[in-house]
């Protein structure tokens, strides 16, 4: 049961970490989330189905839209959320792939020679590179990081094949590595997919690489459910107890409960 697995992996993060926001979309709606401010809000749907969050994006070519979750207090986190793809939409004329990731929002960095502006995101995603496949699954190979503008690509660990209304565990952190430095790894259930390294930059004497996270689709249909966030700053939140603002005091911080084990899938 995947369910058995999230849970477990909570109760083990819970000793660890400050923090743990969930949301199971139990409760049939996505309150707290909001379209991403970095990307096209207006090319996307997204409604809550069988307790799944249901993110459709078709016709578009550029990046794609995301929605997304949490404020500046965030720091040194782990995203994790299950998902499953439904159905692949042609790519466009610009030869844009379907794709779906996960994002975590990164102050202001730097990478090589490329300084990253003010509240950009950096995301792992995976991109159909057969795009004849169609709606019989996706080959992905590795993992690709966001950094926008510029797409850069991860350590080449293999190509793997995401089947149809198969569901995945796709998973994003941050934590620090020294003075300055942050390392990003993800993974897609137990297979690693990449890791790599963004220098800080200190205002203050203090790390910036702050923010939410996001979910991510272009041209395609896919479901996502169990979102997973951990880390020092982050709230201990069910999102289906979600009444007013994710920043709360700690005093009013909600406890983490969890409904139901849902069916195997």
């Amino acid at each position: 049961m995947k369910w058995i697995s999230i849970f477990l992996a909570v109760l083990i993060s819970s000793s660890l970490w400050a923090g743990t926001l969930t949301d199971d979309f139990e409760d049939g709606d996505f309150d707290g989330w909001r379209p991403s401010r970095f990307l096209f809000p207006e090319h996307a749907e997204w409604t809550v189905e069988q307790g799944e969050l249901v993110f459709t994006s078709k016709n578009f070519c550029y990046e794609g839209p995301a929605l997304g979750i949490g404020d500046e207090t965030w720091s040194d986190y782990e995203f994790s959320a299950q998902f499953s793809l439904k159905r692949t939409f042609s790519i466009c004329s610009g030869g844009w792939m379907p794709a779906l990731g996960i994002a975590i929002d990164s102050d202001v960095a730097q990478t090589g020679t490329m300084k990253l502006e003010k509240n950009q995101w950096v995301g792992v995603y995976l991109s159909n590179q057969e795009p004849h496949r169609g709606n019989d699954g996706w080959k992905t190979k590795g993992c690709e990081v966001w950094l926008p503008p510029v797409y850069q690509r991860g350590p080449d660990r293999g190509s793997f094949i995401i089947e149809p209304k198969k569901w995945y565990t796709l998973k994003i952190r941050s934590s620090p590595i020294g003075a300055i430095t942050t390392l990003y790894d993800a993974s897609i259930d137990d297979t690693p997919l990449c890791e790599f390294e963004l220098k800080t930059i200190l205002k203050e004497g203090k790390r910036l690489n702050t923010g939410g996270a996001a979910l991510y689709v272009r041209n395609a249909e896919v479901r996502f459910d169990n979102v997973v966030i951990t880390g020092e700053n982050i709230p201990n939140l069910d999102m289906n107890e979600f009444v007013s603002e994710l920043s709360v005091s700690p005093a009013a911080k909600l406890t983490t409960t969890w409904g139901e084990l849902k069916a195997n899938r």
